[in-house]
């Protein structure tokens, strides 16, 4: 079911980002949180169908889509997500609008000289099954950005969009913790009243290209903790919507 809305400029003015926290409990809330962790995750290829949604939607006409209509877990993020870090959101108690592009702010090490950073967002329906809505990929070779052509919150000077730097890498030793800022491709989605929003956080998808095997760790809660800016339309809060 498609909601249509119009706008004369992209983001949509008067769009809202809201900072979401990855909490130490594996949920995500606006606003910091006191307590802080360092959670693991193996960086081992993840499910294609279930987290690079842009590459499943192009061949989703070749079979993809007939086989998710059959087997609807094929294309949930219920198969990637034991194998990495999830955080969710409690029941919205109204609908949510959004649209724009999104950033996820993680400090991260890896056991590896490299590695692939990869985010999913997706719609948890009441019912329990998660529908990925977007992914954001980054090799931590590439930590810099070129602020002159980010995109930031203009009521808050947060970074929403960030341009990466990709023409030298700056690799870090292994184990060093440092910022990444990762870039998910704009969403568009309209989370309604008792759904969930849910990032997950895995290896590479096995249709992109193999880094080392590796275990990665990111710092959650506390004030450095890692943190989703997520788009919010006009005329939707999403603060009040999760009770906040």
């Amino acid at each position: 079911r498609f909601v249509r809305y119009d706008a004369t400029d992209w983001p949509v003015p008067g769009t809202s980002w809201a900072p979401l926290a990855l909490t130490p409990g594996h949920g995500l809330r606006v606003g910091r949180t006191r307590a802080a962790a360092v959670q693991s995750y193996p960086a081992l290829p993840s499910s294609t169908f279930s987290t690079d949604p842009p590459n499943t939607a192009i061949i989703g006409g070749d079979g993809p889509n007939q086989l998710a209509a059959v087997f609807p877990p094929f294309t949930e993020t219920g198969l990637s997500e034991p194998a990495g870090l999830t955080y969710t959101s409690a029941p919205l108690k109204q609908a949510v609008s959004a649209a724009g592009p999104l950033d996820l702010d993680v400090r991260l090490s890896t056991t590896a000289p490299d590695t692939a950073i990869w985010a999913v967002v997706a719609d948890v329906w009441p019912d329990g099954s998660s529908h990925p809505l977007m992914a954001g990929r980054l090799l931590s070779d590439y930590p810099r950005i070129d602020r002159a052509k980010s995109l930031f919150d203009p009521a808050t000077g947060a970074l929403v969009q960030p341009y990466g730097i990709y023409s030298s890498a700056t690799p870090a030793a292994p184990g060093t913790r440092r910022l990444y800022h990762v870039e998910l491709w704009p969403i568009g989605n309209r989370f309604e009243a008792g759904h969930r929003i849910r990032l997950e956080i895995v290896g590479a998808s096995a249709a992109s290209k193999p880094s080392a095997p590796a275990v990665d760790s990111i710092l959650v809660g506390g004030r450095r903790g890692a943190r989703l800016m997520f788009p919010v339309l006009p005329g939707s809060d999403l603060g009040a919507a999760l009770g906040g």
